[in-house]
């Protein structure tokens, strides 16, 4: 049975539904990552851009904004902000694996994190420069480039003033001419891999100086100079003398302000632009050809759900919260006998979905990472074990297929299953379709008055 293509709902942040992918994010301070981006690829040379161009959408889109995305608060209530009334935020953390790439979980403390503000963003500068070429030397081609997202943002935000906040959060790009560079021809900082890391540091160290003195020059003749507002706010986060006189300023020289800040975007863009450039020069550009299933082998990650980092989430799942609203419904990684003395299919865990929204529903996903690459006319098995309890709606196991931009294309649903207190294998046969380059599997309930398991997900290749 098939389902019409499922767009995404944009919510304040990331992504909601099946299959999603937004370009009209806006941060909350900077506003200019993904214009930036732009900028910075389109100026690349022409061969460096095809290289990019499968992943160019996301990476302008989406992975630039990944370090602001990794928050422990992702997939809870409160719409990013501790709003009590807040609608759930969606968990775009998990859904494309962003703590790995950004080589830091915050939820359980492990990896690295840096502030986005000089002088820590330059060591983060050098430390994602050089895990991004070593991804893109070992031919890990879409890990290369979400980690070059990681590197932009820290690039970027470093020319916006993040360490005087009360001018970073102020800091708006209006528009794609706001960022333009022109026809600005980028730098390549060295030859050397072993030299990036440090002459990408000290390329971000170009950025801050560049930013700072523009800033100093607008500050003349104000009564406050650019010495005593950052030792104002390394006291404190938003002093009010710099709050107060960065809203006059803007209130009083609108022109002035807009220029400064479209100078900043500008240097960052070409700051961003020096770093791609560098980095592809020093990589193989050519992207390794997608790997050949072997028929009949499961290419589902982590399909019995047994796998765990300690985070209490199956590794290489999420949970798709259709539905940001609902606060009724679970999703949850059952442990056999949990409820009602329920056993997984197989080994100890499954997942569980209670009390989905019946309009909706509730599911559990494969995250981007372990999305399954395919092409165009291939023809895929995909099942799932399902067990039921109540009434009230049905579970069914989908297949979802993704272009390149990681919209969905197609979703193929397998035949429903409801009151079925035994195991029973739910089964979806898919053809890829023309422009189909990812398949994700779906484990859906909108059984409102009851509960579906899910266990040993299988997807295979025919032929």
């Amino acid at each position: 049975m098939r389902l019409p293509a499922m767009s995404a709902l944009v919510a304040a942040v990331g992504w909601t539904g099946v299959g999603t992918m937004c370009c009209s994010r806006r941060a909350e301070a900077w506003g200019g990552h993904e214009l930036i981006t732009q900028a910075a690829v389109a100026a690349l040379p022409p061969e460096q851009q095809a290289f990019l161009a499968p992943e160019a959408h996301a990476l302008t889109s989406l992975y630039c904004t990944f370090p602001d995305l990794n928050w422990p608060n992702q997939g809870q209530w409160g719409a990013g902000d501790g709003d009590p009334a807040g609608a759930r935020f969606p968990d775009t953390r998990r859904e494309w694996g962003i703590s790995a790439y950004c080589d830091w979980d915050p939820v359980l403390g492990v990896g690295k994190g840096y502030p986005h503000a000089p002088p820590a963003s330059y060591e983060a500068a050098a430390v994602h420069s050089r895990r991004a070429l070593e991804a893109l030397r070992d031919g890990k081609y879409e890990d290369g480039i979400r980690i070059c997202g990681v590197l932009l943002h820290y690039v970027e935000d470093s020319g916006s003033f993040p360490h005087l906040q009360p001018f970073h959060r102020s800091a708006q790009l209006h528009g794609l001419t706001d960022a333009a560079l022109g026809d600005y021809q980028p730098r390549r900082l060295t030859d050397d891999p072993e030299q990036a890391p440090e002459q990408v540091a000290q390329r971000v160290r170009e950025l801050v100086e560049f930013a700072e003195q523009r800033l100093s020059a607008a500050f003349e003749g104000t009564g406050l100079t650019l010495d005593r507002a950052k030792a104002l706010c390394e006291k404190e986060l938003t002093p009010a003398e710099v709050m107060s006189f960065v809203a006059d300023f803007r209130k009083e020289h609108p022109d002035r302000w807009q220029a400064l800040v479209q100078d900043a975007g500008r240097e960052s863009g070409r700051a961003s632009a020096d770093v791609l450039h560098t980095l592809l020069s020093l990589a193989p550009l050519q992207a390794p050809p997608a790997p050949e299933p072997v028929p009949g082998a499961n290419l589902v990650s982590n399909p019995s759900f047994e796998d765990d980092d300690g985070d209490g989430v199956p590794d290489g799942w999420v949970v798709g919260w259709l539905d940001l609203q609902d606060r009724v419904g679970r999703a949850e990684w059952y442990a056999s006998g949990t409820h009602w003395g329920s056993n997984a299919h197989t080994g100890r865990h499954c997942v569980l979905l209670l009390w989905p929204p019946a309009e909706r529903g509730l599911e559990w996903r494969q995250a981007w990472p372990q999305a399954i690459r395919v092409r165009p006319g291939d023809k895929y098995d995909c099942s799932a074990w399902v067990r039921t309890r109540g009434t009230g709606g049905v579970a069914y196991v989908a297949a979802q297929i993704s272009d390149t931009n990681y919209s969905a294309i197609d979703v193929v649903k397998g035949e429903p299953v409801s009151e079925t207190p035994a195991w029973q294998e739910s089964r979806v046969q898919v053809q890829v379709p023309e422009g189909g380059k990812w398949l994700r599997i779906v484990l859906h309930s909108n059984m409102t008055d009851g509960a579906a398991w899910f266990d040993d997900a299988k997807v295979t290749k025919q032929g």
